[in-house]
Formats: C-alpha cells, structure tokens, sequence
C-alpha cells in the first residue's frame, strides 16, 4: 500500500507518524518501521516516537545517508571542495577555462561545489550538461556552463581513478542498496515531513516502494497559497509511474482560536480584515522595541515573570525565532545572561571562523605577502600567537613596512644614545621619546617565535609539505595548550563546546587534504585557498547541553516541538528571508538550461517559497 496523508503543522504530522507506528506495531509483533527524514528533524521525530511507544527496538528514525551501508571510500563536502580547487587550478594552467581563468577566488571552489552537487542530485550528468553548452547561444551562459562541465568531467574522473564516493554519489548508490540488501524487507516505512524531492532522493522513494510492505509520505500540506506541495506532488508522481494509484488522506485539523487565524493569514494581512468577525485573546501579544538589544531584554523579562507567576514552568517550554540568529546572538546572550536564564542556539559555525583556523590561515598570508605589516599584525594579534603587545607596538614603530618584521631588531644605543652613551649588547631596556618602553630580549624572542612559525611554509612545495608545515606549526605554537587555556578561560557553554571541537575535526581535513593533494606542487597562494575552502566547508553543529534551556533558533532552518510560550523577534518586512540569486548559475540562466535539456532544481524562487512554506 502507498499513501500520501496531508497536515497543517510539523506538530501534526509528528503526531500522526507516531500514531501509525504505534498502531502497526500493537497489529503485528513482528512489524519493522524504518522512518526516513531530513537530519534536522530526527530529534524531534525520535522524541515523538519515544513518547508515543515507550522505547522500540523495531522502529528507527533514520537519514538517506545513516541508512546506507557502504565499504566504499567516502569523500567528504570539505575534500570534494578541495579537489575542485585542484581541478580548477589546473584546467587554468592548461588554458581550457573560458570564465574561471584568474586564479580562484575564496569560496569560489564551494560555489562550484554546491553547484555539481545540484547537478547531481537532478540527475544532470556531465555528459548532459556538455550537450547543453553545445546547445546554448553563445554568450555568458554558454561559456560558464562549459566551464562547469569541464571542471564536473575532470571531478567525476577523479573519483572513478581513485574509487571515491563523494556525497552525491554515495545517496546515488542508497536505491540500489535498499533492493538488495533486504533492509526494507518486511518493513513499513514513511517518508516524513519532506519539503521536496530531488529526481535523485525520488529514485529511493521508488526504491522503498519496490522493496518495503508499505510506505506512507506525511507532509505540510494545506490549501492555502503559502503550502507549495512540492514533496506532496513529488511522491503522488513517483506512486503512479511505479504503477500503483495511491491513497490520499488529509488527515489534519484546523487548529483552534486565534492558532488558525493565524495560519490561515500567513503572508496575507487582508485576511485578517476581510469580514472577519474579531476575536479577542491575550494568548498573542505585539511588542514594539527600540532596537535588538531592547526585543531580548522584553523576552527575557517576560519569561522569568512567567516563570514566576507558575511553578510548573520549564525553560524548554520557551522559543525564540528570528529570521538573523546572528544577529540576535549577542543581544540574547547579554539579556539571558543577566536574567540567569539558560538558553541553547540552534547554529552551525563554519571551522574557518575558528580562532585556530584564523591563526593557520594568517601564518600562510603573511608569508604569501612578503610580510606586509597588516598581515603580520593580525598573526601577533591572534590569541594562538601568544602575548606580542610591545613587539606589534616596536613594528608599529620602527618596522612598518613590507619584510620589515624580518628585520633584526634595532639597537637602542644607537638609535637614540644619550651624550655619553655608548652602544652595548647587553642593553636590554629602552624608554623612546614618548615613554614607551621595550624590553630588547623580549622584542628578539617574539621576531624568533614569529619566525620559526613561518619557517615551515615555502613559497612552492607540495601538498603533503603544506599539510605537514600546518602540523609543525601547531606544534611550535603549542596550540594544544592553548587551546585548553582559552576554553578555560570561556564560559559559554556552547562556545566552549565549539572551540573544543576543532583538534579532531581539523586532524581529519589535514589527513585528508594529505591523502588528496599529497603529490599535488603549488604555491603558498594555492594551497591558503585549498585550505580557506577546506575549512570553510566543514561545519560544526552545537548540541544542547542542558536539558531544559530556552531555545533560540532560526525561523527557516530550524524545527521545534510544540512549546508554551513562543516569541517572535525582528518581525518586519525581512520575514520570511529570501535568498538573494547570487548562485555561480541564476534562476533565469536555469530556465534557459531547461529548454536544453538540462533541469536544474531546485531554483532560487523555490527555495524562497519552501522557505515560506517552513516559517
């Protein structure tokens, strides 16, 4: 049996799921139910599914990429960004890059990226994409598009010659595996709360099909405008090509009070005047602020006085959304912290934006400059570097210019010897003019660690040097210890919890640049962006780490259970965000690819409305 079942809310549809495998498994002692959603929704899923069952060992929760089981070499997001970063240098050297043929600037290399894996995950072949550049006009369209295809060709080839599975892949080779291996066998299994589906993530929805009893898609699904029905349409499509007619169900409700109101005027304002009969409650309530600062202080203010007016209360009965989390970040972590209120902020920080990571990539610029002063400063400023105060003010002073922190440090005597003075050696303080002071021994051992860092790094050498020069450096630097000693120093919880997880996870991108660009020869330029990207790519999730704290999360990405008491910052005329057409390839060029046999998906405009659809 294939069904489809409609909802109104997330809520619903969690409810619904948790009902159906707790009815399947009371029928048949034996029943298996596998649940498949995206990994942002697979706490709350586990959650609901805990409440309802007391604990299972027969029905899972699971992901396109938990569920796959594979002995294969996976290439991760970071490493298929730096081989393209490879690929890219090198199609330019050999002058068959129409558009990319200036170096690659940062982030160049995860545009590309991202934009193969889109490929990808419509079903867009590098064959195809190759046919369509012949196909084109010529102009700006048809030359990017060869470049792309060019650089997806040599991509593709290296993952076959080194018997890679990049990310893309490996979800390719998830229908196949659900076939054969019997993992569905006997199982019903749901397809849950899915914005979309790509012509790739289709082929496994028709893969359960083949192999599992059942399968049922729960969506958001409604009539109104704001509901796209994009996964909805998606899995009726795939039911009727395998050739079963499926079952349809809404089995959501209306919601109650001013809760439907609300979603029934969901991005329509006149609604709420269109003959509606008013309805009065003090269960909303609209705050003005003056600013971000003042918007936390009235939540913060407003949940300790619930808090106090009934004991039942939890913090985990609290959310903040908001359509900037980084931007309400400092305002809510100063509000709740004077309020002694924990909170946990749903937020992935990329690696790059690592005091660590900055430090590496300091080392390689100032090196990659000759030394330019503002690259040398931002080194010694760097926490990683160790304390430099008096050697940033002596280079300030007297050695502002390129190369000028490779200089020997000056002598005093001489420079400004007294009447009588005579230059010595073993001067070792000095008071200049306006009363600074320096310490000369102090001065030659910040120049010697400052050099010895920057030893390691050649101006040419190979992949694997870099990579070892990255290692030698965190040695001379004893970034270990001191990356204890900030964490120490942090009391941020999740901070600190982000800070700390950097040594293994940047082990793992040097290891694996090694294994990837170990032959490869390239200049300090070269290797700074492989490692720019590289890092850039690897994102950290934070966890809560306190079961009940106040949630602060973004009104797009994140998902939450039903709370208490939910407050809505920064609503204005940003809500819901759109995502600017900035991508490597634009929503019109997309149709233009379309009409030549290449359909990419989804487009700008799309992802704008599921965003919509997900506030």
């Amino acid at each position: 049996m294939i069904r489809a079942i409609g909802a109104y809310s997330l809520s619903e549809c969690m409810e619904i799921m948790s009902e159906l495998v707790f009815r399947a498994e009371k029928a048949d002692e034996k029943k298996r139910n596998v649940v498949f959603c995206e990994d942002r929704l697979t706490l709350i899923a586990e959650r609901a599914m805990t409440e309802k069952l007391g604990g299972s060992f027969r029905s899972y929760v699971t992901t396109y990429a938990r569920a796959l089981k594979t002995r294969g070499k996976v290439l991760s997001k970071q490493g298929s960004v730096m081989v393209i970063d490879g690929i890219v240098a090198t199609l330019q050297k050999e002058g068959r890059l129409c558009r990319f043929v200036h170096g690659v600037p940062r982030g160049t290399a995860k545009s590309l990226y991202e934009t193969i894996a889109q490929l990808a995950a419509s079903a867009v072949d590098e064959e195809m994409l190759e046919e369509s550049a012949r196909l084109l006009e010529d102009g700006v369209l048809k030359d990017k598009v060869k470049d792309i295809a060019a650089i997806y060709t040599e991509y593709r080839k290296f993952l076959r010659e080194n018997a890679y599975v990049d990310e893309s892949g490996y979800l390719a080779l998830l229908p196949g595996y659900l076939k054969s291996s019997g993992a569905l066998c006997g199982a019903d299994v749901y397809f849950l709360c899915y914005g979309s589906f790509t012509a790739q993530a289709i082929k496994t929805v028709k893969a359960a099909f083949e192999a599992a009893d059942n399968v049922t898609g729960i969506f958001c699904y409604g009539k109104e405008d704001f509901y796209t029905g994009a996964a909805w349409n998606a899995f009726l499509r795939a039911a009727e090509e395998y050739g079963e007619k499926p079952q349809t169900v809404f089995a959501g409700t209306p919601l109650s009070g001013e809760a439907e109101i609300l979603r029934e005027g969901l991005f329509d304002p006149v609604s709420f005047s269109r003959g509606r009969k008013k309805y009065e409650t003090d269960a909303i309530r609209l705050f003005e602020a003056e600013d971000k600062n003042d918007e936390a202080e009235k939540a913060a203010a407003a949940i300790r006085k619930c808090m106090a007016e009934d004991p039942s209360v939890r913090y985990r009965d609290f959310a903040v959304l908001t359509s900037d989390v980084k931007g309400y970040t400092l305002a809510f972590k100063k509000a709740f912290s004077e309020y002694g209120i924990p909170y946990f902020l749903d937020e992935k920080r990329s690696l790059k934006s690592h005091p660590l990571s900055a430090f590496l990539l300091a080392c390689f610029e100032t090196v990659r400059t000759g030394f330019l002063p503002e690259n040398v400063d931002a080194l010694l400023q760097n926490p990683f570097f160790g304390d430099a105060d008096d050697y940033r003010n002596y280079l300030l002073k007297f050695a502002n210019y390129r190369g000028g922190a490779k200089k020997e440090i000056r002598s005093f005597a001489r420079e400004n010897g007294g009447e009588g003075e005579e230059e010595s050696d073993d001067r070792v303080n000095y008071s200049d003019k306006n009363g600074a002071s320096y310490d000369t021994e102090d001065l030659k051992s910040k120049r010697g660690h400052l050099l010895s860092l920057l030893a390691p790094i050649a101006k040419q050498a190979s992949g694997k040097d870099y990579c070892a020069a990255v290692r030698e450096i965190l040695r001379l630097s004893s970034a270990s210890e001191k990356l204890k000693e900030l964490c120490g120093r942090v009391k941020d919880v999740a901070l600190k919890e982000y800070l700390g997880q950097i040594e293994n996870t940047l082990d793992r991108v040097l290891t694996e640049a090694e294994t990837l660009l170990g032959g490869r020869e390239m200049t300090v330029s070269e290797f700074e962006n492989v490692l720019s990207d590289g890092l850039d790519a690897t994102e950290i999730s934070l966890i809560p780490v306190k079961s009940d704290a106040v949630f602060v999360g973004d009104i797009n990405e994140s998902r939450i259970e039903k709370v208490r008491v939910l407050f809505a910052v920064g609503m204005d005329e940003s809500v819901p965000k759109n995502t600017s057409d900035t991508a490597l390839i634009s929503d019109r060029e997309i149709e233009k690819l379309a009409e030549v046999k290449a359909k990419m998906e989804p487009t700008v405009a799309e992802v704008n409305l599921r965003g919509r659809e997900a506030a």
